[in-house]
């Protein structure tokens, strides 16, 4: 062993020590007391959502872009689009012009006859105030005008074969359905009759056989004791014919074949009788009813049936069901009826008994005059006029 470095001579191999032969001891320090230790703080994972948030993200923001879309895509036509103006009632020529200084096309979708004047406007697709894209069409129906027409015989035609004719010419077409013998829809006559002429959008009214029992057949009634007032007005204006006249005298002749009384208080001859006279003669006459007749100088055309109150003391129940008669029997006769309530009339109030005043139309409509030049339409209101009458104050006799 060498002195100075105290390692031994015999080589490296000599000194190792065998670490299997070396004894450690080691010393714990003992703890002569027990310190207490914080307590455990530990935060909790947060759970995981149902949806994730980036779902709501992109859904927000899908909505988004489809409200930018749409959004966009309205202001993009509010401003391209334009406005498209009324062009109904005018010429077809200044409703072109119109509708191409706002960049848009007519375009005429049919042709009608009509009273209108001839090339007017009468329809617009779309409606004025709706926006189109510029170069879009408006599709316009316009007036044919009207023309004079023969009125065609079509007695003795089927309903079908004489409205289709009938139609054809522009005119309007209102039947009137009777019991007949004859085969059904065979068309009996018209009003008015065949040669008569007519312009584009006269009415046309059509008698048909009917095998069913229609309300405005003539029945047979007995009316012994019952004495009918009638007051047919006087004219608005002179006229060809006084139709008003003419259905007091049919009915004056119906309700006598009935065994009852008639007063007439104007005459054909009377053309101007004053109220006050009229009134005289209702006040001394002994009634049971009164019937009035008038024709109106303005307003459109049909017949109006006016009646007292039904509250009005003694004869209002009467009159109230009397003028649903009345208005049941014109009504297949010609249309429209109106009913109205009113607690005074110049002539009949004075007779004190239950009273209807009918308007038998306008001395102005043209519909109206077509009706008035036919004997046989006086002869049907005379006879619904007559079968109220009896359904009010008489007694049914079996045919």
């Amino acid at each position: 062993m060498d002195e100075s470095t105290n390692t031994p001579a015999t080589g490296t191999d000599d000194w190792l020590l065998d670490l299997r032969d070396v004894a450690v001891e080691v010393r714990v320090p003992t703890v002569s007391a027990v310190v207490p230790t914080p307590p455990l703080d530990r935060e909790r994972p947060d759970r995981r959502p149902i949806v994730a948030g980036w779902v709501w993200i992109a859904a927000g923001a899908g909505l988004l872009v489809c409200a930018l879309v749409v959004g966009s895509a309205f202001l993009v036509r509010s401003r391209t689009g334009v406005v498209v103006p009324g062009v109904v009632g005018v010429q077809t020529g200044v409703a072109r012009i119109t509708l191409q200084r706002v960049g848009l096309e007519l375009e005429v979708s049919e042709e009608r006859f009509d009273q209108s004047p001839k090339g007017s406007v009468l329809s617009q697709t779309p409606q004025a105030g709706t926006r189109l894209e510029r170069g879009e069409p408006v599709r316009v129906v316009v007036s044919a005008g009207t023309e004079e027409i023969v009125m065609p015989d079509v007695v003795g035609d089927g309903l079908a074969l004489a409205t289709g004719s009938l139609a054809g010419f522009g005119l309007s077409i209102e039947v009137e359905y009777v019991l007949s013998d004859d085969a059904s829809d065979t068309v009996l006559s018209t009003i008015p009759a065949a040669g008569v002429r007519l312009r584009t959008g006269d009415t046309v009214r059509l008698t048909v056989a009917s095998r069913r029992q229609d309300s405005t057949q003539l029945r047979p009634f007995r009316m012994d004791g019952v004495t009918v007032i009638i007051d047919p007005a006087p004219l608005p204006r002179p006229m060809d014919r006084d139709i008003v006249i003419e259905i007091s005298r049919r009915l004056e002749a119906l309700l006598e074949a009935s065994g009852a009384t008639t007063v007439l208080l104007r005459s054909a001859l009377d053309t101007a009788s004053p109220d006050t006279a009229r009134a005289d003669r209702a006040a001394d006459a002994s009634g049971t009813v009164g019937i009035g007749l008038t024709m109106t100088r303005y307003g459109e055309s049909g017949r109006s049936v006016s009646i007292p109150p039904s509250s009005t003391p003694n004869i209002g129940t009467h009159a109230s069901r009397l003028g649903a008669e009345i208005i049941a029997g014109l009504e297949g006769v010609a249309t429209p009826v109106q009913r109205t309530e009113s607690s005074f009339d110049p002539i009949l109030t004075r007779a004190d008994v239950p009273w209807a005043r009918v308007t038998v139309g306008s001395a102005d409509s043209r519909d109206d005059e077509l009706l008035f030049r036919d004997p046989r339409w006086a002869d049907a209101v005379a006879r619904a006029l007559y079968r109220a009458l009896g359904e009010v104050y008489g007694q049914a006799v079996s045919p």
